[in-house]
């Protein structure tokens, strides 16, 4: 069985989402913003009429998104002098959430999911490494020290934390897994013990999931 983790910041190249499904992945933007501040970034609307934008004001970028009914704005802002990689972009779309991927330096990255509506809160998680769309499953790092692989289901809250079944040496625990997916109702984990070091120590787990 081979399976392995993708990059966790990429730019949108392909042609925008037609979401005739409840879940896709989302293409190349709708709308091309020509502006000096991170003059990349694009404002783009779904088919299903759902927006993200991103609007420059006095050297920052602020995220809004919503539909024709109303309109919600990330509480935090972005400098227009900051690292490209650091401002989030649309990774995947479904017909409830569009989520959201960015990098913060090496090892770090995260996801913002936003939700379609203006009642439920926006979901935030450090170092995720897979989801599953259709079941609202995401598969992450959580702990005061990111030392706890946590799968959650963002819409009800549910959560299943993983036993670490390794003797992981790196200081950061993310290092020590090699690659992640989530399959129907199991996680597959290859585990990589001595962290990316030689000899290089790998077992994979088969974990049933409960949630």
């Amino acid at each position: 069985m081979i399976f392995s983790c993708g990059e966790k910041q990429t730019q949108p190249t392909a042609q925008a989402d037609s979401l005739k499904q409840s879940v896709t992945e989302f293409g190349k933007a709708d709308n091309t913003a020509g502006n000096d501040c991170h003059e990349w970034l694009t404002d783009s609307t779904l088919s299903t009429g759902a927006f993200v934008r991103y609007a420059r004001q006095n050297g920052k970028v602020k995220i809004e998104w919503g539909t024709k009914n109303f309109k919600r704005t990330l509480k935090h802002d972005y400098d227009c002098a900051t690292a490209p990689f650091w401002i989030p972009i649309i990774a995947w779309t479904t017909t409830n959430h569009i989520g959201l991927n960015y990098s913060c330096g090496s090892p770090c990255w995260g996801t913002i999911i936003l939700p379609i509506n203006t009642i439920d809160s926006v979901i935030k998680r450090m170092y995720d490494f897979d989801k599953e769309l259709d079941r609202n499953l995401i598969a992450y790092l959580d702990g005061e020290n990111y030392d706890k692989l946590t799968i959650e289901n963002w819409v009800t809250g549910q959560k299943q934390v993983v036993e670490k079944k390794i003797n992981c040496e790196s200081m950061f625990w993310g290092y020590c897994i090699d690659s992640l997916r989530i399959v129907n109702d199991k996680l597959y984990i290859r585990w990589d013990e001595s962290a990316g070091q030689k000899p290089v120590k790998k077992k994979i787990d088969v974990i049933r999931l409960d949630i």
